[in-house]
């Protein structure tokens, strides 16, 4: 697949060595689009006609460095795709709080989510809810570890709910979900080799 190509760089471990690292807990849900270097799913959510997609992918970079980049929402305009706008509201302990702007076609969505971070000896952990804002609700979660027997590599589990409600489409919805996440990982990985060489 031609969104594959911009990967091939990032992973250089034979398919085989990774590819218990890039399957889900479970058989539930519908693979949408595999690659070498991830697997995306939609998922049944409960109470809710709505999918939650969830990705699975591989880093060349440290645990570390993937959360400061996932977690860097002040600079998201910078990076994350469609991301036109981020500003602060409120941090308190390990819980902040930012409001965003997703530009797609015609439509600027503004919303706004807490966080919520862990980090334990050998993974983090960082989920976020909605606040207010265009969107009905939208929820969801970071999931960062080592990658075993592959030092300078991290996989990272993404999982993601958004219901964006009666007055935007619902191919917006479909967008902020499943199909716009190749390019988010992307993103997330070119960022994290920056960070890394910086």
């Amino acid at each position: 697949m031609i969104r594959a190509t911009p990967f091939i760089c990032l992973v250089t471990t034979p398919l085989a060595l990774l590819a218990s690292d890039l399957e889900f807990p479970d058989s539930s849900g519908k693979i949408v689009d595999k690659t070498p270097e991830y697997v995306i799913r939609l998922v049944e959510t409960p109470s809710s006609n709505l999918k939650t997609a969830e990705a699975v992918f591989i880093v060349k970079g440290a645990p570390q460095t993937c959360l400061k980049v996932v977690s860097d929402f002040g600079h998201y305009p910078q990076f994350m795709p469609n991301i036109v706008a981020s500003e602060l509201v409120e941090k308190k302990d390990s819980c902040v709080t930012f409001s965003f702007g997703f530009r797609v076609a015609l439509w600027t969505i503004r919303y706004t989510n807490l966080f919520r971070q862990r980090v334990f000896d050998d993974s983090s952990e960082l989920d976020w809810s909605y606040v207010n804002g265009d969107l009905k609700e939208t929820r969801g979660s970071w999931k960062i570890r080592r990658c075993p027997g592959k030092p300078g590599y991290s996989v990272v589990r993404y999982k993601a709910f958004i219901n964006t409600g009666m007055f935007v489409p619902r191919w917006v919805s479909d967008l902020l979900t499943a199909k716009s996440i190749p390019n988010m990982i992307k993103a997330i990985a070119e960022r994290v080799q920056t960070e890394e060489a910086g």
